[in-house]
Protein backbone atom coordinates (compact mmCIF):
# COMPACT_ATOMS: atom_id res chain seq x y z
CA UNK A 1 0.00 0.00 0.00
CA UNK A 2 1.46 3.31 -1.09
CA UNK A 3 0.94 6.02 1.56
CA UNK A 4 0.97 9.80 1.27
CA UNK A 5 3.05 10.96 4.23
CA UNK A 6 3.70 14.50 5.47
CA UNK A 7 6.54 15.40 7.79
CA UNK A 8 5.75 18.74 9.43
CA UNK A 9 8.77 21.01 9.28
CA UNK A 10 9.80 22.66 12.53
CA UNK A 11 10.51 25.97 10.82
CA UNK A 12 13.73 26.28 12.80
CA UNK A 13 16.34 24.66 10.54
CA UNK A 14 16.37 23.50 6.96
CA UNK A 15 15.92 19.85 6.00
CA UNK A 16 18.33 18.26 5.51
CA UNK A 17 20.32 20.29 8.01
CA UNK A 18 23.75 21.52 7.02
CA UNK A 19 25.26 21.11 10.48
CA UNK A 20 23.37 20.93 13.75
CA UNK A 21 19.74 19.75 13.73
CA UNK A 22 18.92 16.35 15.20
CA UNK A 23 15.15 16.58 14.60
CA UNK A 24 15.70 17.76 11.05
CA UNK A 25 18.21 14.94 10.46
CA UNK A 26 15.74 12.35 11.76
CA UNK A 27 12.98 13.84 9.58
CA UNK A 28 15.25 13.66 6.54
CA UNK A 29 16.28 10.05 7.25
CA UNK A 30 12.66 8.97 7.80
CA UNK A 31 11.75 10.66 4.49
CA UNK A 32 14.55 8.97 2.54
CA UNK A 33 13.69 5.53 3.91
CA UNK A 34 9.94 5.91 3.39
CA UNK A 35 10.50 7.07 -0.21
CA UNK A 36 12.76 4.04 -0.77
CA UNK A 37 9.84 1.87 0.36
CA UNK A 38 7.63 3.41 -2.34
CA UNK A 39 5.67 5.97 -0.32
CA UNK A 40 4.99 9.56 -1.34
CA UNK A 41 6.65 11.83 1.22
CA UNK A 42 6.43 15.60 1.50
CA UNK A 43 8.08 18.01 3.91
CA UNK A 44 5.43 20.62 4.70
CA UNK A 45 4.70 23.48 7.04
CA UNK A 46 1.74 23.19 9.41
CA UNK A 47 -0.14 25.80 7.33
CA UNK A 48 0.18 23.84 4.05
CA UNK A 49 -3.26 23.64 2.34
CA UNK A 50 -2.73 19.95 1.45
CA UNK A 51 -2.14 19.20 5.13
CA UNK A 52 -5.23 21.09 6.20
CA UNK A 53 -7.38 19.45 3.49
CA UNK A 54 -6.79 15.89 4.72
CA UNK A 55 -4.73 14.92 1.66
CA UNK A 56 -2.19 12.87 3.64
CA UNK A 57 -2.65 9.36 5.03
CA UNK A 58 -0.02 9.98 7.72
CA UNK A 59 1.02 13.27 9.29
CA UNK A 60 4.25 13.05 11.28
CA UNK A 61 5.13 15.84 13.71
CA UNK A 62 8.15 16.33 15.98
CA UNK A 63 7.38 19.18 18.38
CA UNK A 64 4.52 19.52 20.83
CA UNK A 65 3.16 22.92 19.82
CA UNK A 66 2.67 21.69 16.26
CA UNK A 67 1.10 18.46 17.52
CA UNK A 68 -1.35 20.46 19.61
CA UNK A 69 -2.09 22.69 16.59
CA UNK A 70 -2.84 19.60 14.48
CA UNK A 71 -5.22 18.33 17.17
CA UNK A 72 -6.93 21.75 17.22
CA UNK A 73 -7.40 21.41 13.43
CA UNK A 74 -8.73 17.82 13.79
CA UNK A 75 -5.75 16.33 11.94
CA UNK A 76 -4.65 12.92 13.27
CA UNK A 77 -0.88 12.66 13.70
CA UNK A 78 2.12 10.54 14.64
CA UNK A 79 4.37 12.28 17.15
CA UNK A 80 8.09 11.57 17.49
CA UNK A 81 9.02 12.73 20.97
CA UNK A 82 12.52 13.70 22.05
CA UNK A 83 12.07 16.81 24.21
CA UNK A 84 14.29 16.19 27.22
CA UNK A 85 13.20 19.52 28.74
CA UNK A 86 10.05 17.85 30.09
CA UNK A 87 12.28 15.67 32.24
CA UNK A 88 14.55 18.54 33.27
CA UNK A 89 11.71 20.85 34.34
CA UNK A 90 9.58 18.09 35.88
CA UNK A 91 6.00 16.90 35.79
CA UNK A 92 4.59 20.14 37.20
CA UNK A 93 6.05 22.21 34.34
CA UNK A 94 4.11 23.52 31.36
CA UNK A 95 6.65 21.81 29.10
CA UNK A 96 5.67 18.43 30.56
CA UNK A 97 1.94 19.19 30.40
CA UNK A 98 2.09 20.37 26.78
CA UNK A 99 4.06 17.31 25.71
CA UNK A 100 1.74 14.99 27.64
CA UNK A 101 -1.23 16.52 25.81
CA UNK A 102 0.54 16.02 22.46
CA UNK A 103 1.32 12.39 23.37
CA UNK A 104 -2.20 11.62 24.58
CA UNK A 105 -3.79 13.07 21.43
CA UNK A 106 -1.49 11.28 18.98
CA UNK A 107 -2.41 8.22 16.99
CA UNK A 108 1.06 6.96 17.89
CA UNK A 109 3.98 8.50 19.76
CA UNK A 110 7.51 7.31 19.09
CA UNK A 111 9.97 7.81 21.96
CA UNK A 112 13.61 7.86 20.93
CA UNK A 113 14.97 7.85 24.49
CA UNK A 114 13.94 5.02 26.78
CA UNK A 115 14.13 7.13 29.95
CA UNK A 116 11.57 9.57 28.47
CA UNK A 117 9.22 6.68 27.58
CA UNK A 118 9.44 5.60 31.22
CA UNK A 119 9.15 9.21 32.51
CA UNK A 120 5.80 9.59 30.73
CA UNK A 121 4.55 6.30 32.19
CA UNK A 122 4.82 4.07 29.10
CA UNK A 123 1.72 5.48 27.34
CA UNK A 124 -0.45 2.86 25.62
CA UNK A 125 -0.36 4.73 22.31
CA UNK A 126 3.44 4.92 22.34
CA UNK A 127 6.50 2.84 21.52
CA UNK A 128 10.20 3.13 22.25
CA UNK A 129 12.28 3.06 19.07
CA UNK A 130 16.03 3.05 19.64
CA UNK A 131 17.40 5.19 16.81
CA UNK A 132 21.04 5.49 17.76
CA UNK A 133 24.13 3.36 17.35
CA UNK A 134 23.52 -0.33 16.67
CA UNK A 135 25.60 -1.92 19.42
CA UNK A 136 25.58 -5.20 17.49
CA UNK A 137 27.65 -3.47 14.81
CA UNK A 138 29.57 -0.92 16.83
CA UNK A 139 31.34 -1.94 20.01
CA UNK A 140 32.94 0.87 22.01
CA UNK A 141 36.72 0.65 21.72
CA UNK A 142 36.60 -1.29 18.44
CA UNK A 143 36.41 -0.13 14.84
CA UNK A 144 32.89 -0.02 13.43
CA UNK A 145 31.99 -2.36 10.60
CA UNK A 146 32.75 -0.66 7.30
CA UNK A 147 30.54 -0.97 4.23
CA UNK A 148 31.71 0.58 0.96
CA UNK A 149 34.29 2.58 2.86
CA UNK A 150 31.81 4.23 5.22
CA UNK A 151 31.26 3.33 8.88
CA UNK A 152 27.70 2.27 9.75
CA UNK A 153 27.45 4.60 12.73
CA UNK A 154 25.59 7.84 13.31
CA UNK A 155 27.19 10.06 15.93
CA UNK A 156 25.50 13.14 17.27
CA UNK A 157 27.65 15.75 18.92
CA UNK A 158 26.41 17.33 22.14
CA UNK A 159 24.27 14.43 23.25
CA UNK A 160 22.93 14.61 26.76
CA UNK A 161 21.17 17.31 28.70
CA UNK A 162 22.31 20.43 30.48
CA UNK A 163 22.04 18.56 33.79
CA UNK A 164 23.81 15.40 32.58
CA UNK A 165 25.93 15.38 29.41
CA UNK A 166 25.93 11.57 29.41
CA UNK A 167 22.15 11.13 29.58
CA UNK A 168 20.53 9.57 26.52
CA UNK A 169 18.57 12.46 24.97
CA UNK A 170 17.35 11.28 21.61
CA UNK A 171 18.13 7.60 21.62
CA UNK A 172 21.76 8.08 20.59
CA UNK A 173 24.19 6.14 22.72
CA UNK A 174 27.67 7.49 23.34
CA UNK A 175 30.12 6.43 20.69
Amino acid sequence: MRLKIAHVLTGVLEVPPKNWGAIEKMMWNFSINLKAQGHDVDLVYSSDPKLLSGYYDVVHVYIENQARELKHNNIPYVFTFCDHHANIYGKESQVYKNNLEAIQNSQLTIFLAEFLFEFFGFPENAVYLPAGADVNIYKPGKNPQVIIGLPRLLCVGNNGTIANKFQDRKGFLLA
